[in-house]
């Protein structure tokens, strides 16, 4: 009882949880005995539990393991994080990188290289500063006017 009331995120009502767990373990004595999954009205005849009880149950229980196996169609199976898809979209970062080289062709090679130190190789301003030989105000305000620069040119692009 205390796993079921304090390790989930979204809390569920007692009731609900209870009934969820005697269907969850009927239908899996069911599956184990005759190969197949029992009809809603065939649970709810042998739980003494409403139609909608059951259903709610039924719709509550659907947490599954990113380790559990799914079926990749020709007889091959691999686990549900193989297959889910990444959160990073590699066409948006590519059409972000296209649209940086096109604003930044008319930069100077220092400033290209500001921006590749602080944004890429994230490194702090007076790091920026020892690499190219000037000062850190230097680093600082031609920043401030790369970024102005980078904001107004994508701005004109969208």
């Amino acid at each position: 009882n205390y796993f079921r009331d304090k390790s989930r995120i979204i809390k569920l009502p007692r009731r609900l949880s209870e009934v969820s767990v005697k269907v969850r373990e009927f239908i899996n004595r069911y599956q184990a005995e005759r190969g197949e999954k029992p009809p809603v009205k065939t649970i709810c005849e042998a739980l003494e539990f409403s139609e909608e009880e059951v259903v709610r149950a039924m719709e509550v229980s659907g947490t599954v393991s990113l380790d559990s196996v799914a079926s990749t169609g020709e007889d091959e199976t691999t686990s549900l994080y193989a297959i889910l898809p990444d959160q990073s979209d590699e066409f948006e970062n590519f059409e972000t990188r296209e649209a940086l080289k096109i604003a930044m062709q008319d930069f100077s090679e220092i400033e290209r290289k500001i921006i590749a130190y602080r944004f890429v190789d994230e490194l702090s301003q007076s790091e920026i500063a020892k690499r190219l030989g000037v000062s850190q105000m230097f680093v600082s305000r031609m920043e401030r006017s790369l970024l102005e620069r980078l904001k107004s040119k994508l701005k004109n692009s969208i």
